[in-house]
């Protein structure tokens, strides 16, 4: 078995003041996620292209399902997925179930969802099935970076 080690995650990140807060880096400082291991659940091809695309400058090893299902099988399947970009309305099985059965097998692995859903109330349902995460679809490359590094970072130790 490959052991890989796990090292901090960091890129250049600035809060700027202004009433609300924005996470802003320099968009030459992609982050370097080479080490981690991604997997992305998504249905809808074009979601997939953007985020492969996005991910793909990070260097990390991505894998890609696409229905809820598929998701649950690949975890039980495959060793060392560090973190999962949940959709949460697929095919087969929804994003949440898939969610709950994920956390009941690996409940250290982050999951954060990526969804169309951003009515209110959408963003608690994804944390309370167990989403450590949530990105509400249509969402900026700095965002998911800073989405992706924060829950690496926190399952270091």
């Amino acid at each position: 078995m490959l052991t890989k080690s796990k090292r901090d995650v960091s890129f250049n990140r600035e809060t700027i003041k202004t009433g609300l807060s924005y996470n802003v880096f320099d968009e030459s400082q992609v982050p370097d996620f080479s080490t981690y291991s991604i997997l992305i659940v998504e249905d809808e091809p074009s979601c997939y292209q953007y985020l492969q695309a996005a991910l793909k400058r990070t260097k990390a090893i991505l894998h890609w399902v696409k229905d809820g299902q598929s998701a649950v099988d690949f975890m039980q399947n495959k060793e060392n997925v560090d973190l999962v970009l949940m959709d949460i309305k697929l095919p087969v099985m929804t994003g949440y179930r898939a969610t709950e059965i994920i956390k009941e097998l690996f409940p250290d692995t982050p999951i954060i969802a990526q969804t169309a859903y951003a009515m209110a109330g959408d963003r608690e349902k994804c944390l309370k099935v167990g989403c450590n995460d949530y990105l509400p679809k249509p969402f900026s490359t700095l965002k998911l970076y800073n989405a992706i590094h924060d829950q690496l970072n926190r399952i270091l130790v």
